[in-house]
């Protein structure tokens, strides 16, 4: 493997985080995988060739693994049953959506309880009421979180 900056086309801030290898298996040098899921894990409604009983002998050698996605349309628990029907067996507390990151972030900046517009799914829609807020459909609910900002309301673009 080539060292940073040296591989060819690595230019610029491309060339800072090159990847550098690791002399030992990553389950010694590591306590957790965070893994995409799309392209990573499954291709489409397939699993990759080798990831499940690649997850299963790093889980067993003690690697936490967790499933990060920017797909918020749907649930952890959605996403955990799909990827336990493809062999690797997953609860909805290893699943980590962007629908979740967002109710995060709005759960710094609003009360609770806030009415907080909601333009998605249902994986956008439990997100935010896990975190205690009240979904809407419509702005004329008066929604504390929308786009463009109404005073004292938060701007989430």
């Amino acid at each position: 493997m080539s060292r940073a900056g040296t591989g060819p086309g690595m230019t610029g801030d491309a060339a800072a985080v090159a990847p550098r290898g690791c002399a030992e298996a990553l389950v010694s040098a590591y306590d957790v995988a965070l893994l995409d899921l799309d392209g990573v894990v499954y291709i489409g409604k397939s699993a990759v060739a080798g990831a499940a009983d690649a997850l299963a002998k790093a889980k067993a050698a003690g690697l936490r693994v967790a499933f990060v996605t920017n797909n918020a349309s749907r649930t952890p628990s959605a996403i955990a049953a799909q990827l336990t029907g493809l062999g690797v067996p997953t609860t909805a507390s290893d699943v980590v959506t962007s629908a979740q990151a967002g109710a995060r972030l709005l759960a710094e900046r609003l009360p609770p309880a806030a009415a907080v517009l909601v333009v998605g799914g249902i994986g956008l829609r439990v997100a935010v009421r896990e975190r205690g807020f009240r979904p809407v459909s419509v702005a004329s609910e008066r929604p504390a979180a929308r786009w463009p900002p109404t005073p004292g309301g938060i701007p989430v673009p």
